[in-house]
């Protein structure tokens, strides 16, 4: 069996969580504060957090294979977010994006 890397599109208004801890592994090109684009997360998605410089946001989503690892050469790098968001990101991940 062999697995195609594929982008993840993701228009879901409702909150998706993936396994028993609660977080789904995704790769992703940005994982930023909340605060870094607070406006558009609340004013564009209607999204809201406890915490806005605390809790993560992941964008340009793909899914994660364990096989494959997330492309590091095309700037993805490896998250855990606990949800899916209606504007096609994924909310409250575990790490920033490397400088």
């Amino acid at each position: 069996m062999s697995f195609t890397r594929r982008p993840l599109m993701i228009a879901l208004s409702v909150t998706v969580l993936a396994n028993v801890t609660g977080a789904v592994t995704v790769c992703a090109r940005s994982i930023r504060p909340y605060a870094e684009a607070a406006s558009f997360w609340h004013d564009i998605c209607g999204i809201t957090v406890s915490d806005p410089n605390t809790v993560l946001m992941a964008t340009n989503l793909e899914f994660f294979d364990p096989s494959f690892g997330c492309d590091t050469n095309a700037g993805f790098v490896q998250a855990q977010c606990v949800s899916f968001n209606s504007c096609g990101g994924a909310t409250d991940c575990d790490h920033e994006t490397p400088v």
